[in-house]
């Protein structure tokens, strides 16, 4: 563990280094370095409005995947940057993935029909189709092992891995929670 000074002064060193920066940052929650919930909010809170857009996709993704803090405030930063088709697809399925985690089992109607409009979206990109369709059903409560098991045994990787006709009676509340 690093001292919260310690990890202070080591982003200020490498702030201006992007590729640096980006692997300190997702090092600093996955090994963990620090422990400090609080401290680690404020450090990746601060790097939401930086102009790169890995720094962003870093800072959004340790906040809701590693952390799973549940706060409006980067709930909605989230779904904006995800469903702004103009942003880079890792970005928006960095988003994605964080909400998916923070949010699991939630029921969330705003998360079941933000999934809901990305899967069901025939102009989207398909890596992000099939990661609506796993953010809904995580979303609602199934785990990644229950997916596969409806699934025909088949993890969910890409759209064309979904067997859509064993899970009606999912898409079916996601649709009575989306009206």
């Amino acid at each position: 563990m690093q001292s919260n000074e310690s990890i202070r002064k080591n982003i200020e060193t490498i702030r201006d280094h992007q590729v640096k920066l980006y692997s300190y940052l997702y090092d600093l929650v996955d090994k963990p370095l620090s422990v400090d919930e609080k401290f680690l909010e404020n450090i990746y809170s601060d790097f939401l409005n930086d102009n790169r857009s890995e720094i962003k996709r870093i800072s959004i993704y340790a906040l809701l995947f590693f952390l799973k803090i549940k706060k409006d405030e980067y709930k909605e930063i989230a779904l904006k940057w995800a469903q702004n088709a103009d942003n880079r697809e890792d970005l928006r399925l960095f988003c994605m993935a964080g909400l998916i985690q923070a949010y699991a089992g939630s029921k969330d109607p705003q998360l079941l029909s933000f999934f809901f409009d990305i899967f069901t979206e025939l102009n989207e990109d398909e890596d992000l189709r099939a990661e609506g369709f796993v953010g809904m059903m995580k979303i609602l409560g199934l785990s990644t092992v229950e997916i596969m098991q409806k699934n025909q045994n088949r993890l969910v990787i890409a759209f064309d891995d979904i067997d859509i006709e064993n899970f009606g009676y999912e898409m079916d509340i996601v649709k009575k929670l989306k009206s």
